[in-house]
């Protein structure tokens, strides 16, 4: 599953020191990307849809939720 995430990040452009990837916090509370994903199984669910193989929109949005995960 790791494999096919990092293949997909690289498909995308992105890596850890990309400028996606920068993660900027402020203050004492933890916010997260309600849009990010929170775990392995939720990207492996959206890669798993059927969606993700027809639709490009659908692609980029799971890419999209990639970027602003930090599971990986």
């Amino acid at each position: 599953m790791k494999l096919a995430v990092r293949g997909l990040m690289a498909t995308a452009g992105m890596n850890k020191s990309s400028p996606q990837r920068q993660e900027l916090f402020e203050g004492d509370s933890d916010v997260f990307s309600s849009d990010a994903f929170r775990s392995i199984a939720q990207v492996t669910q959206a890669m798993n849809d059927p969606r993700y193989e027809k639709d490009p929109a659908y692609r980029k949005e799971v890419t999209d939720r990639l970027a602003k995960s930090t599971i990986l």
